[in-house]
């Protein structure tokens, strides 16, 4: 005996026979994703907070609860979270298209700059210049959006830096650029 959510979660206004028709809201959904699939760092946890901000907070598309509801489900199946959530939103906005729409969206744009990026490498990589942009310039930005980003221990403030060792950090980054202690960096 499974939960029944369209039981326990009423559909959105825009969700109504006669609101917004389904080509509007799969260009809504697919714009959203295009987003947040483009401009979130950090991993799953940054995803679903900006997806939480956006959905719940900004467009109202979810309850909070019915998004918890969702959070538990992506906990419980093995995959990708922040992928299935979008495809779960997707499914929930407008249907099996939805779905498709929402997942496609959301992997798209860190996909294709993995492949950019990955290109590049192969093809300038033994550039001594191209390397060090990949070995001193890339991994510490990578290491400072991924702790701009991490899960902010107030839970209130997404993307929140209160509670970091800032001194720690920057000998982290020093050391990843190649430099002793705080200096350099």
């Amino acid at each position: 005996m499974g939960i029944r959510t369209r039981d326990r979660h009423p559909r959105h206004p825009d969700e109504q026979p006669g609101a917004r028709s389904r080509g509007q809201r799969l260009r809504e959904l697919a714009a959203l994703m295009l987003k947040v699939g483009s401009i979130s760092f950090g991993g799953p946890a940054a995803h679903i907070s900006l997806l939480q901000d956006e959905v719940v907070e900004r467009r109202q598309w979810l309850d909070a609860h019915h998004f918890l509801d969702l959070v538990a489900a992506t906990n419980l199946i093995p995959g990708p979270n922040a992928s299935e959530m979008a495809m779960y939103i997707g499914l929930i906005r407008a249907g099996w298209i939805g779905l498709v729409v929402g997942g496609l969206a959301f992997l798209l744009p860190g996909a294709i700059l993995s492949g950019l990026l990955a290109w590049v490498y192969l093809r300038y990589g033994a550039l001594p210049e191209i390397s060090r942009v990949f070995s001193l310039g890339i991994e510490p930005v990578v290491l400072v959006v991924v702790l701009a980003t991490e899960p902010p221990r107030d839970c209130r403030r997404p993307n929140s830096l209160r509670g970091w060792d800032h001194g720690e950090t920057k000998q982290v980054l020093s050391r990843g650029a190649g430099t002793s202690g705080t200096d350099g960096v």
